[in-house]
């Protein structure tokens, strides 16, 4: 049985499925702003620059000093929090912070931690079509420079089943992406 979800872009949805605000979801705080002089080595320092499409570029990193970092601000990403971009050309887009990156620091961007869904669910909700192009791009484009802030980013509406079809929805992108980022290598190294 379905049910409207009232989102006209998305149209009926499983009866038992629900629309809930990310506010509700977690808390969202931002990540440093300003950052630290960059250094050769230190801790690795995360900027939009860095993410892209649910991904952290390691290679791309910089690095700052552990003393100069701002405790107080609670900038250290933790496993399964989101990193969601907020100004600039890369506004909107997110990544889940995995093992090899708990415990970055986060930069200017803003930082979801889930704690009433599935959280690798939610950052496969935030890359979504019906996200992106229904709700963040739509929001973002408000301003002459793209830009999003904490109450907007927790405005934002995504439909959240039940939490067993959550880790299932997450656990099959998880390896069909997997498969898929695998083969692309593959042909990379052919070519």
């Amino acid at each position: 049985a379905y049910k409207p979800s009232g989102m006209d872009w998305v149209g009926d949805i499983p009866e038992h499925w629900e629309t809930k605000r990310i506010k509700n979801l977690g808390t969202i705080r931002y990540g440093l702003g300003e950052p630290p002089e960059y250094v050769e080595d230190g801790l690795p320092f995360i900027r939009a620059t860095d993410i892209n499409r649910g991904k952290i570029d390691l290679d791309a990193v910089r690095k700052v000093r552990r003393e100069d970092v701002p405790w107080s601000r609670r900038p250290a990403l933790r496993l399964n929090e989101i990193l969601v971009v907020r100004s600039g050309a890369y506004t909107g887009d997110s990544a889940i912070i995995t093992e090899d990156v708990d415990g970055c620091i986060a930069g200017y961007d803003m930082v979801l931690t889930v704690a009433k869904a599935h959280a690798p669910f939610v950052g496969w909700v935030l890359l979504s079509k019906y996200m992106l192009h229904g709700q963040i791009y739509l929001e973002r484009l408000r301003a002459a420079q793209p830009h999003l802030n904490a109450e907007e980013l927790g405005g934002f509406v995504i439909l959240v089943p039940s939490f067993p079809e959550q880790r299932a929805i997450a656990a099959f992108l998880d390896r069909e992406t997997a498969r898929i980022d695998a083969l692309i290598e593959k042909k990379r190294r052919q070519i």
